[in-house]
């Protein structure tokens, strides 16, 4: 059903998302949870409802998606433009547009309009990562990451003498960047020993993992 994929994310609540060499944006799987979307992009019958087979987003039909990341019930997804778009659940305002209400079809994230062009995004359990071509990181949600458990874009502070950001992951409670020299840094909720560190402790900003 789907030819030419380029790019695939898999959510953690029954989601997964496909980007094929047009820059359309495919998603499947269950709708939501009661009244609240799961970031499909589009409605269905009911929000119990499962999309068996991958369907198209119609409403990201005018925009070119060069990137997808879905996260605990919401959906993110990069343009050629260097727009973020954002839909479904927003218990953390994960949704990036000052509020908790959530978002069935997706809705461009004008906070971060002013802030750069946006070429990668990366989503926990109720946090979100995105990256500009000059290589800064901006993040929102819920803790751990450090914009303090803002609804709105904060500048992740990265001390990279060496390089600029060229790859985001994010999972569950924790993030990772990657810069052009090849180092690594990560942040966020470290009790099971995913930040790299000698220590279980949770890292508010990027650091070099320490090995041991």
């Amino acid at each position: 059903m789907l030819e030419w994929v380029e790019s695939i994310a898999a959510g953690l609540t029954n989601t997964s998302a496909a980007v094929d060499d047009r820059g359309r944006l495919f998603t499947w799987g269950r709708a939501g949870y009661a009244n609240t979307p799961n970031g499909l992009g589009y409605e269905l019958n009911s929000a119990t409802e499962c999309q068996l087979t991958p369907k198209g987003v119609d409403a990201l039909s005018e925009h070119r998606v060069t990137g997808v990341a879905l996260g605990d019930g919401f959906t993110l997804a990069v343009t050629d433009a260097g727009a973020i778009f954002s839909c479904g659940s927003s218990t953390c305002g994960d949704l990036n547009d000052g509020s908790l209400a959530s978002e069935v079809l997706p809705r461009r994230i004008e906070a971060l309009v002013e802030t750069g062009r946006f070429v990668a995004v990366a989503a926990g359990i109720a946090h979100a990562l995105a990256l500009t071509e000059d290589g800064q990181v901006y993040g929102w949600g819920c803790e751990p990451v450090n914009s303090q458990g803002k609804q709105t874009p904060q500048l992740v502070a990265i001390m990279v003498p060496s390089g600029r950001v060229k790859l985001l992951y994010a999972h569950c409670f924790s993030s990772c960047a990657v810069t052009e020299k090849g180092e690594l840094y990560t942040w966020g909720n470290g009790s099971h020993y995913n930040l790299g560190h000698t220590l279980v402790t949770s890292q508010r900003t990027p650091s070099l993992p320490r090995g041991g």
